[in-house]
């Protein structure tokens, strides 16, 4: 009993180093010792293996998800987390040889469930988005799926080690860490991208971040727009670029309207380039929409450049089962439904 709280306990751990490998720690070497260890624990008792795999996918869940519960409270956080591990240790109830291959393959079809379902999935603790780490250099040669593959790998030899060390087999132990070693060196030699000649452009990207202490909710969407603003004048290099972007969400007052829209493209007015931005209107269409649209330097905004955001994130831009949350907490009624738009284009 003892032996099973303690593998139960470690698993845990497993899950929360999965979880600091993310941001904002980017703690990206912490992945691959996760994984190690829930391969490790898994081989030890390989018809509980999925147990192992659920706690630390519940551990990695809860840390990683705790940012929804800032806006529908704890109930639903903890709930969601919940599903998704639930979804993630399905495939490991079909691996009970302990394999290594048996352990990647669960582990894909693990993160391809939550990626699909439920409500178009969660997809946001995918090891492929850690953020860091030389396994990135594999992204443009194999998308998130790739990442994923080069950490559990590099997972395999870090189990390699600690099963070689308790076996007094020193010298293997220590080869295959000179192996790691070089594995992740390699990885660094990765292109990651492929370049070919041809015009280029320069791209400045401006991240201004959302203050919170302070500021009541329409002073912080305010913040919001003037920090994108003061960080693009601020920066003399931005004006010898041919295109400034701004993120999703860079103007949560409507950049449709003024005075929002006079500062947008006075802005773009001033450094003399045009600027791509994501902001968040009333006035694009019916109901609340997530948009991005182009602002020229010399015409001001492209009303028909507009984009509405088609696949809207769950508990983010709208609450699914809203009958059910709002039951659990008052804090669902704070959420307001966007709402989708219907084109590919602009």
């Amino acid at each position: 009993m003892s032996h099973r709280l303690g593998r139960l306990l470690l698993s845990a751990l497993a899950g929360a180093s999965l979880s600091f490998a993310f941001a904002p720690w980017y703690l990206w070497w912490l992945a691959p010792i996760g994984l190690a260890l829930i391969f490790a624990l898994s081989r030890t008792d390989s018809r509980r293996a999925y147990q192992y795999v659920f706690i630390a996918a519940l551990t990695l869940e809860v840390i990683h998800l705790h940012w929804t519960s800032v806006y529908v409270g704890a109930t639903p956080w903890l709930i969601l987390a919940l599903g998704e591990a639930l979804f993630f240790t399905l495939p490991f109830l079909l691996w009970r040889s302990g394999s290594r291959c048996g352990y990647l393959a669960a582990w894909l079809a693990g993160e391809w469930l939550i990626s699909r379902a439920p409500y178009g999935g969660f997809g946001w603790s995918r090891l492929g988005f850690i953020g860091s780490g030389p396994t990135l250099n594999f992204a443009y040669w194999g998308g998130p799926t790739l990442i994923v593959i080069a950490n559990v790998l590099l997972a395999f030899l870090i189990y390699q080690v600690i099963h070689s060390l308790s076996l007094g087999e020193r010298l293997r132990g220590s080869l295959t860490v000179i192996l790691i070693v070089a594995s992740t060196f390699l990885c660094t030699l990765i292109p990651a991208a492929h370049t070919e000649s041809g015009e280029s452009i320069t791209v400045s990207g401006v991240q201004g971040n959302v203050p919170r202490l302070g500021l009541d909710f329409n002073a912080q969407r305010e913040a919001v727009l003037r920090n994108h603003v003061n960080l693009t004048l601020s920066d003399p290099s931005i004006r010898s670029s041919d295109l400034v972007i701004w993120p999703e969400n860079a103007s949560d007052v409507d950049p449709l309207t003024m005075p929002a829209r006079g500062v947008i493209e006075e802005i773009s007015q001033q450094i003399g380039k045009p600027i791509l931005l994501g902001g968040v209107s009333r006035t694009a269409g019916s109901g609340l929409r997530n948009i991005s649209l182009w602002v020229d330097p010399t015409k001001g905004i492209d009303e028909g450049s507009i984009y509405t955001k088609r696949h809207l994130a769950p508990f983010g831009e709208y609450l699914p089962l809203r009958t059910i949350a709002e039951f659990m907490t008052s804090s669902a009624l704070r959420i307001e439904d966007m709402t989708p738009g219907s084109s590919e284009q602009a």
